[in-house]
C-alpha cells in the first residue's frame, strides 16, 4: 500500500517523491525506480532516494538512479541522500560514478555520520558533484540528536573529515549554505544585488570561530525583516 499512500501525498501538494533502499528495503530496485521516476514525471516534482546500502549493492543502485534520471530527463532534480558506499568503494569507481553525478546533475547529501562511511565530499566536489550536508532525524523516532542546526551540522562535516584550515571551514559551510540551496533547486540564493534578504548573522570572527563555537546569538533576517 506504500505506492498508493505516496500517491495521495504527491496529490496533497508534496513536492518531492521520496523512497528508502530499493534494494535492501524494497527487494524490488528496478520496480521501485520506475514508480518514483514515472510518477516524479507525471507530477512535475523531484525525487530523493535515501540510499543506506553499502558497497557494491549501493554502487550499482546509484548506476541505476543514474539511468533512470537520463531516461526520464530529470537531470538536476534529483538527489540521494546518505550514499555510505561512496565511501566504500574503490578510487576508480568512484571515479567513474562520480563523473556520471555530475554529468546528470544528481546532487548528494550526508548526515557527515560518525559511524559509517560516508561520501568522500571534498573529491566528489573536485568532480563537480554538488555535495550538501543536512540533519537525518530532528529528534524524531529515527534519532534524538537531530536539532536542524544548519551551522553545526556545518561542523561535523568538518569533524568527521577532519577539516581544519580555512579552505576547509569555507567548504564546510558551502555544504550547509550554496550547495545544499543548489541540491533543492533554490533560485536566487546568496548575498548578492537583486537576491531575497534572507540571512543570518551569526557574531564570530570568521568561518573557522563561527564552526568552532557555533555561537547561539544570532540574527536570523527574512525578506529583510528580523524574526
Amino acid at each position: 500500500g506504500a505506492t498508493d499512500l505516496i500517491r495521495s501525498a504527491m496529490d496533497m501538494g508534496v513536492e518531492t517523491v521520496v523512497r528508502l533502499d530499493p534494494a535492501g528495503i524494497d527487494g524490488d530496485p528496478d520496480g521501485q525506480l520506475r514508480f518514483i521516476f514515472d510518477l516524479a514525471v507525471e507530477k512535475g516534482a523531484g525525487v530523493d532516494i535515501h540510499l543506506h546500502d553499502k558497497g557494491d549493492l549501493g554502487a550499482w543502485q546509484i548506476e541505476r538512479i543514474a539511468d533512470y534520471t537520463v531516461a526520464t530527463g530529470l537531470a538536476r532534480k534529483v538527489m540521494i541522500s546518505h550514499a555510505y558506499c561512496l565511501g566504500m568503494i574503490p578510487a576508480a569507481r568512484l571515479e567513474r560514478i562520480g563523473r556520471r553525478l555530475a554529468d546528470t546533475g544528481i546532487s548528494l547529501m550526508t548526515s557527515a555520520p560518525a559511524d559509517v562511511a560516508a561520501p568522500p565530499v571534498e573529491e566528489l566536489s573536485e568532480m563537480g558533484v554538488t555535495v550538501c550536508c543536512g540533519s537525518d532525524g530532528i529528534r524524531d523516532s529515527w534519532s534524538p540528536f537531530g536539532n536542524g542546526d544548519m551551522l553545526e551540522r556545518a561542523f561535523l562535516t568538518a569533524y568527521r573529515f577532519d577539516w581544519n584550515r580555512d579552505e576547509d571551514f569555507a567548504r564546510a559551510l558551502g555544504c550547509a549554505t550554496h550547495a545544499a540551496a543548489k541540491a533543492i533547486g533554490l533560485q536566487n540564493y546568496g548575498l548578492a544585488v537583486g537576491n531575497r534578504a534572507d540571512f543570518v548573522m551569526i557574531a564570530a570572527s570568521g568561518a573557522g570561530d563561527a564552526l568552532c563555537r557555533r555561537p547561539a546569538d544570532r540574527l536570523v533576517a527574512r525578506r529583510g525583516n528580523l524574526v
